[in-house]
């Protein structure tokens, strides 16, 4: 699953649904510094360079059975 972990994933989904790093933070308790860090390490991993497009890359992804 293009190597993110669930948390990452997580942290995709909610960010590709516009959600903002102090929203995401208050829904899975981290504090937005960590989430700013976050995009760092998704984006490469699912090969995007901004926001915008990580609808289109998480739609390519298997879904967890």
């Amino acid at each position: 699953m293009s190597g993110l972990t669930p948390q990452e994933l997580q942290i995709a989904q909610l960010t590709a649904e516009g959600l903002t790093k102090w929203d995401i933070g208050a829904r899975l308790y981290l504090s937005p510094c960590t989430l700013g860090f976050n995009p760092h390490k998704i984006f490469p991993k699912l090969g995007v360079t901004g926001r915008a497009q990580l609808r289109d890359a998480l739609g390519h992804m298997p879904r967890p059975d």
